[in-house]
């Protein structure tokens, strides 16, 4: 977004991607842009027409259920009664669907693919920053934007904090095709959100604009849990059945069918986080 808005006032810009291109991986599930944040840049980018093409604001609804299968909160029945206001104009888009629409709207290769980031260098001389690749010539730069994430490259030119376990872990599993594959998951989870809460876990789904499926199973444990837990996640079905009934044991069927029954790829997810309240000063470059 930020290099669509620069080249739009006519000022150079690269940027240098990890990935070999666009269709390397998969890019998650889906994201809701806000109309006082998110939706003003698209504006301001040109692109805010394209990107109502593929929102959803069906996406915005959520349901709510304990363990057991009791509904606590469902918008799908009607998402404006009760809902605060800042709750609306946050319709959802794929991540896929976002990234291709901010790729072509870019300069003709001004994307740089296959760009593994080692560090980047100041030069005190002249305030410029030359970055480091993996297996490519070096770049100089008098302006570098960092926005490779949680364990950055760039961001320990402007502070020291690094990201900590946030003491919450647990699988990434999807199901695509629900309607047809698993219709009564499909009827559960519906159009939006839905999440099934319990002390200190939950399952959170989340449909996305190709009809899939995105459930998140997460729970309070070590950092090493997916190391130390003894369930060999290279033999999906075996794992995913494993970590419902050891996990999840005592919850509804239904609940444990959303793993259980879920595509035969499982991604751990350990959740890292920065310093609540971080902040760092403005420096040149």
């Amino acid at each position: 977004m930020l290099a669509r808005l620069l080249q739009r006032n006519a000022i150079p810009t690269t940027v240098f991607e990890l990935d070999k291109d666009r269709h390397a991986r998969t890019q998650g599930g889906s994201l809701d842009l806000h109309e006082g944040s998110a939706q003003r840049a698209l504006k301001e980018a040109g692109l805010y027409e394209d990107f109502l093409k593929h929102a959803r604001p069906e996406g915005e609804t959520l349901r709510i259920y304990d363990p057991y299968d009791k509904a606590l909160l469902d918008e799908s029945k009607d998402a404006s009664e009760g809902r605060p206001e800042e709750m609306h104009g946050r319709p959802e888009i794929d991540r896929v669907l976002l990234r291709n629409m901010l790729l072509d709207s870019l300069e003709r290769d001004s994307v740089q693919w296959g760009h593994k980031l080692i560090r980047v260098e100041r030069h005190a001389d002249d305030e410029s920053h030359e970055l480091i690749f993996d297996k490519h010539d070096t770049e100089k730069f008098d302006l570098v934007v960092g926005a490779d994430g949680t364990w950055s490259r760039v961001r320990p030119l402007v502070t020291d904090a690094v990201p900590a376990f946030s003491g919450i872990t647990g699988i990434d599993v999807h199901i695509t095709n629900p309607e047809v594959r698993r219709p009564k998951l499909a009827e559960r989870v519906g159009k939006g959100m839905c999440l099934t809460l319990g002390p200190d876990k939950g399952i959170l789904c989340q449909r996305n604009g190709d009809g899939a499926i995105r459930v998140y199973a997460l729970m309070r444990d070590a950092a090493s849990w997916h190391k130390d837990c003894g369930i060999d996640w290279n033999d999906a079905e075996a794992a995913k059945s494993t970590f419902a009934s050891r996990y999840f044991g005592n919850w509804s069927q239904t609940a444990k069918n959303l793993i259980v029954e879920s595509d035969s790829d499982v991604v751990p997810r350990p959740i890292y986080m920065l310093p609540i309240g971080l902040r760092w000063q403005h420096r040149p470059g």
